[in-house]
């Protein structure tokens, strides 16, 4: 339960699967309320896509393109109201378990 409302810490979350942000964005609110520390929900960022075209082939048929596309999923999470000596050791927790495709800002 958040006392003062004071955000300590914000840390932003971005992956290219969906399925491994969600599982870990629940591991570290998890974590976050085993030490006790009161945090938000999952705030969902806009997710960025990015395309790009190719050609089939490089001679004469430029009709035939390729239309390729990545999505970066993004999310964040706001601790609130703790000492930063606690913060610390959650960040070092999360951050070597950390799993592949994840990064963390």
């Amino acid at each position: 339960p958040q006392t003062h409302g004071i955000p300590v810490c914000r840390v932003a979350f971005h992956s290219f699967q969906l399925h491994r942000i969600d599982f870990y964005m629940n591991f570290c609110r998890s974590a976050a309320y085993h030490m006790k520390m009161p945090c938000t929900g999952v705030i969902t960022l806009p997710k960025q896509i990015r395309r790009w075209t190719v050609l089939k082939s490089p001679f004469i048929h430029k009709s035939s393109m390729e239309v390729f596309e990545r999505r970066t999923h993004k999310r964040l999470l706001v601790i609130y109201d703790t000492h930063p000596d606690v913060v610390q050791k959650w960040l070092e927790y999360i951050n070597e378990n950390i799993p592949v495709g994840v990064g963390m800002k």
